[in-house]
């Protein structure tokens, strides 16, 4: 029987689009920024998510890699389960011991010892910040994401471009005052720490924004960011046609113009994540 490595706990942004599965030995595609399975992807001439053309495809940054890898998985024949880093040295017992006492005690002795070990691991730093494992690290992939020069630090203008995609500020002075509450040091620059620390106590809540569940809610930000190609929380003209042919709002990319002229007025280039999640909650209630 074949047996597959299927992860039980994956964020959105450690996903790969094609098998919805955590990613395995990962390739970031160039220059769009997609990222997707070695095996999923093949050797492509568009990106299959935003049909940018590829030019080259190159290894994620490590930071993400290792999330990827610290990631959850159970085996679907045997139901081990253990880590995406060690799932490639995993075997299934043996057809033998079918109905025996022995392989079980064996798995269970191996899925205890796992499990003491986890539970003896101090450090669980998402439960400083109020939040679940799968929030935790969706949040430290964007973080380390959106870090452009890798110093481990978010400057004033990459925080704006995270907190535009994150739909926690629409204008240059939410920003500023984001910005200066989070910089607790004075620094001038924000650390990951003091990036969680606000976060666990301005959590939006979707209900009382838009109306929405946080389900409906992470679906409309997933499809969003799936073609918010540029990662500025904006969607030009182009881009949004072709989310509302793919979400069935428009037949056809001259209908999602016309709908994005009646959406921004006519006087805008491009349309935010808020103007979106507003576009879809009149969607919803139509």
């Amino acid at each position: 029987m074949t047996s597959f490595m299927l992860a039980t706990n994956c964020p959105d942004e450690l996903c790969c689009a094609l098998c919805l599965d955590s990613w395995k030995k990962p390739v970031e595609l160039q220059p769009c920024g997609h990222i997707f399975c070695q095996e999923c992807i093949g050797a492509p001439r568009v990106c299959p998510v935003c049909r940018a053309p590829v030019n080259c495809t190159k290894q994620p940054h490590r930071s993400l890699v290792n999330l990827a890898q610290n990631l959850p998985v159970r085996c679907s024949s045997c139901g081990w389960t253990g880590r995406r880093e060690g799932s490639d040295s995993h075997t299934c017992p043996t057809a033998s011991w079918s109905g025996s006492t022995e392989a079980p005690s064996t798995t269970n002795a191996q899925s205890t010892c796992q499990g003491s070990r986890q539970q003896s691991v101090a450090d669980t730093p998402w439960l400083r910040y109020g939040l679940t494992q799968e929030e935790y690290d969706s949040i430290v992939a964007l973080f380390v994401f959106f870090d452009s020069d890798e110093s481990g630090h978010l400057c004033r203008e990459e925080m704006g471009r995270l907190a535009r995609w994150l739909n926690f500020a629409r204008t240059d002075d939410d920003i500023d005052r984001m910005f200066r509450e989070m910089d607790e040091d004075g620094t001038g620059t924000l650390c990951l720490e003091e990036f969680l620390s606000w976060l666990s106590k301005n959590r939006p809540d979707p209900s009382v924004l838009y109306g929405m569940s946080q389900q409906q809610y992470n679906c409309v930000m997933m499809q969003f960011r799936l073609y918010d190609r540029d990662r500025d929380g904006f969607l030009d003209a182009d881009d949004f046609s072709k989310l509302a042919v793919r979400i069935g709002d428009v037949p056809d990319i001259e209908s999602g113009m016309q709908l994005f002229r009646s959406i921004t007025t006519g006087h805008c280039e491009k349309i935010g994540l808020h103007q979106f999640l507003l576009y879809c909650v009149g969607r919803m209630f139509r």
